[in-house]
């Protein structure tokens, strides 16, 4: 997930999250030509699927041992001490706006970290602005980085989270959640579907944002956005892809008992029926043929009934 953040506009990026961002707010895109690692989950073999979108491993640092990479570990945010005995905060937030929180705090440091130390007399003749973000802008303006740009469906098939979406006459299924977008509308895909059943679909899924999925039909990378089956708030689809799972499986939860319970309100409907009335809920009697619907005695009874229905005589035509 943090390769793809790289790979895209920050403002896409953003997106995802339910931000709004500025394309100078953080302009870097790209991967860069080699990494530096340590043995967390990022140290795989199969990290990027595709064998030539990899980026060679220079180092891997060792477990536990902070200082191999010492100007990483080092812009970490420090938490203060507090006396007394041990306690914690336990946040409100769920992984999505955690992200977000993230995100924030990542681009007001490069707009507001003081790093005057790192600028050279050029820079400082040429009157940059002594942040992370002044020193980029003004080397990547002189092609002072070696960012890769690698094209956004190829970021989305060797990095995202492979998943099989469920296609319907209305959009697109992922556990229970429906997922749509005009363009998978005009692809006729949803049209093909017949009445009542499924078509499997190859997609990819953000982990951490589930607000948007991507179809991949006939060599096609598709977006489509999560959708609510009501008018709602849109904050309740920033959620991540765990979360949504239990979204389905509580949805199958309910499914499952809801049968149970349907049979039960069924039965206890037809047995205080009986008790008020005395009679059975399907009382009457079988008759050979079909009903006389034009006969003298049933016009004079729809007029009966129509007149109790509607309170009031039936004109006469």
């Amino acid at each position: 997930m943090a390769l793809f953040s790289m790979a895209i506009s920050k403002v896409t990026f953003c997106s995802y999250f339910g931000m709004n961002i500025s394309p100078g707010d953080w302009p870097c895109v790209g991967w860069p030509s080699w990494m530096t690692l340590d043995r967390g989950p990022g140290a795989i073999v199969d990290l990027i699927r595709e064998i030539e979108l990899r980026i060679p491993i220079r180092e891997l640092a060792p477990s536990f041992a902070g200082q191999s990479k010492a100007t990483v570990e080092s812009s970490h945010p420090r938490d203060m001490n507090l006396e007394g005995a041990p306690s914690y905060v336990q946040s409100k937030l769920n992984y999505c706006q955690l992200a977000a929180r993230e995100i924030r705090r990542t681009i007001r440091d490069n707009q507001s970290i003081f790093s005057l130390d790192r600028m050279t007399p050029a820079m400082l003749k040429a009157g940059v602005n002594p942040t992370p973000l002044g020193i980029w802008n003004y080397l990547a303006s002189r092609y002072r980085t070696d960012a890769h740009n690698v094209p956004f469906e190829a970021a989305v098939r060797a990095l995202l989270t492979p998943v099989l979406f469920k296609a319907q006459e209305d959009g697109a299924y992922l556990h229970g959640s429906r997922f749509c977008s005009n363009r998978l509308r005009e692809t006729g895909l949803l049209r093909r579907v017949v009445a009542g059943r499924v078509a499997d679909v190859t997609g990819y899924m953000f982990d951490l944002s589930t607000r948007q999925g991507w179809v991949d039909l006939a060599g096609e990378i598709i977006e489509v956005g999560a959708e609510l089956p009501l008018r709602d708030s849109d904050s309740q689809l920033y959620i991540s892809l765990p979360e949504l799972a239990e979204l389905g499986r509580i949805r199958a939860n309910h499914r499952r008992e809801f049968f149970v319970h349907r049979a039960a309100v069924n039965a206890e409907q037809r047995e205080a029926f009986h008790v008020e009335t005395g009679m059975e809920w399907d009382s009457g009697s079988r008759k050979a043929g079909k009903p006389k619907r034009n006969s003298l005695a049933a016009s004079q009874e729809f007029a009966a009934t129509s007149e109790i229905v509607n309170g009031r005589k039936r004109k006469k035509g």
